[in-house]
Formats: structure tokens, sequence, C-alpha cells
């Protein structure tokens, strides 16, 4: 949320209309990030979630930590 608030900061904007992520996490695993994200739109700093560079079974495993947010 650190980088989220600071990319805000530099871009003089309350919110971005994508947040794109370039790769699967290293760190935390994929859901720990989805959680993150979905505070984020519920923040209204994001308006939308993508990803890139993920397998088929990581893009499966972000959309359903996603989904049980709905």
């Amino acid at each position: 949320m650190e980088a989220l608030d600071g990319s805000l900061l530099r871009l003089g904007v309350d919110s971005l209309d994508l947040y794109q992520m370039h790769a699967p996490p290293a760190k935390n695993s994929i859901t720990e990030y989805m959680d993150v994200m979905t505070n984020a739109v519920k923040a209204g700093k994001v308006r939308a979630v993508g990803v890139c560079n993920f397998s088929e079974k990581q893009i499966r495993e972000a959309h359903a930590a996603l989904e049980k947010h709905k």
C-alpha cells in the first residue's frame, strides 16, 4: 500500500484507473497481494486490478482471491 500511496502522490492524483502487477510476488502470496489490492479498491485508490507475466495457475489464484471479496 505504501508503494501505491507513493505513486498517487508523485502523480498528483487521488486514484488510478488500473493497478497492474507486472510479476508475481516474490515474498508474499498472491492471495495476500490481492487482499491489499481489494483494500485499495475499497478505499477508492484503484478502480481495477490487473496482472501480467503470471502463469495460468497464478492468474486463477489471483482471480479467486479477488472474487472472495465480492
